[in-house]
């Protein structure tokens, strides 16, 4: 991923983050979770919504970015039940800093990803991460309890008690995602060439 430009992003929307949560209807307190992906049952969007579902909810807003073949299900779950769920979309590269820009926690919980490209993303713009542990990447992107949560496929539970916890105590959001900020740049171009030099 190219940090430079996604952190450049991050700057320039920083302060239009109340603007764009105006724009899609989001409360200004809510705490915003991000599920930036295909709308695919690998991918498990109906997890985060059963999760967020056990517990309570009021001051959540999901912010579904992406399309898919779930997308009606989940739409469906999320009308039935009564909670807060923004549908974007499918955006591509220039347009999704927007959303990451007003998210306060991203979510990959797929049940097979080797190494998906939306996490780091995110931490470019200093978001805490839950992950399931079959994510490729996960145990190098994500320090448990320090950047993010990393729980076990399908683990709908533990995945409600990790958003709960966050959305209970939102004051450890800032220092959660300053420590994603401090471990994707150690991912960059430059040290990947560096690396490959050394072998």
């Amino acid at each position: 991923v190219d940090n430079e430009f996604f952190q450049s992003k991050s700057a320039e929307y920083q302060s239009k983050r109340k603007e764009i949560k105006n724009t899609l209807g989001i409360d200004e307190d809510d705490l915003v979770i991000l599920f930036l992906a295909q709308f695919s049952k690998h991918k498990r969007p109906l997890d985060l919504l059963k999760a967020v579902n056990i517990i309570d909810n009021k001051k959540i807003t999901l912010l579904f970015v992406g399309d898919g073949v779930e997308k009606k299900n989940i739409e469906n779950f999320a009308k039935r039940n009564k909670i807060k769920a923004k549908f974007v979309g499918f955006k591509n590269q220039s347009e999704i800093s927007k959303y990451y820009s007003v998210s306060d926690l991203s979510i990959v919980i797929s049940e097979y990803d080797p190494s998906p490209k939306a996490m780091n993303e995110a931490m470019n713009f200093k978001l805490p991460i839950i992950v399931t542990d079959v994510v490729g990447t996960a145990y190098d992107l994500v320090k448990e309890g320090e950047n993010g949560f990393i729980v076990k496929v399908g683990d709908i539970n533990k995945i409600s008690q990790k958003i709960d916890y966050v959305n209970k105590n939102k004051n450890i959001l800032s220092e959660m995602g300053r420590k994603s900020l401090d471990i994707v740049n150690q991912w960059t171009f430059k040290k990947n060439a560096e690396t490959i030099e050394k072998i």
